[in-house]
């Protein structure tokens, strides 16, 4: 998890909600318009594991932040609203201990905001086993962590292990890893964090570096 950042609201959605009863289920909502403004906002990651997004049905939800069924008034609301991956790690198995994000948040409401900068900021990672964890104590943050969007499942943390060592492997071809200088490394990031789409697991690898960078 990264800080996101919610970008401008697409029109079609403003217009849409000043209709008179209008509902995220209206055969009017502009579904596509929504997807393709947080796809971009996103620079097509989930907002909460950080696995590939796109802007289909089929390869990312809509997540109400605030879950319907707590606060319905928000359902229409473009800041209540961001991706999410499909919430399954494991397309074997589909039981709840294998799904994550939004699928495993369910109704449940979360303490954790990646809109936020500041809770994002609370957010660490272990180079070693790819575990998130929260600074300072933090029980319910870290419990939304754990339980709410199980983002400590063996697989999300296998794959964000992963992501960190080929970006370290990428970095050390171009440069030997014992002389990379903080502004070289600067550099690196910045560039990185400019794409339009990031590397999956962005949250790890910009943690690490920064990290490099602050030495």
């Amino acid at each position: 998890m990264r800080h996101t950042p919610k970008g401008a609201e697409p029109q079609t959605l403003a217009q849409y909600r000043r209709i008179p009863g209008a509902s995220y289920d209206g055969g009017g909502f502009p579904h596509q318009d929504v997807r393709d403004a947080i796809v971009q906002d996103q620079k097509g990651l989930c907002c909460f594991c950080m696995r590939r997004i796109r802007a289909s049905p089929d390869r990312m939800k809509v997540a109400h932040f605030v879950p319907r069924t707590v606060d319905a008034t928000l359902e229409t609301e473009w800041h209540n609203l961001l991706g999410a991956c499909l919430g399954v790690v494991d397309t074997t198995d589909r039981r709840p201990l294998n799904q994550t994000c939004d699928t495993r948040q369910g109704n449940r409401t979360l303490s954790i905001d990646p809109r936020r900068l500041s809770l994002a900021n609370l957010i660490e990672y272990s180079s070693g086993d790819g575990r998130i964890s929260v600074s300072g104590a933090h029980a319910d943050l870290t419990n939304d962590i754990d339980v709410v969007l199980n983002l400590n499942h063996a697989l999300l943390c296998k794959a964000r292990k992963i992501a960190l060592q080929e970006t370290l492997r990428t970095l050390s071809r171009e440069r030997p890893k014992g002389v990379w200088s903080s502004d070289w490394l600067v550099r690196r990031l910045a560039a990185l964090a400019a794409k339009a789409t990031l590397p999956e697991y962005f949250g790890v690898i910009e943690y690490y570096l920064a990290k490099r960078i602050a030495r």
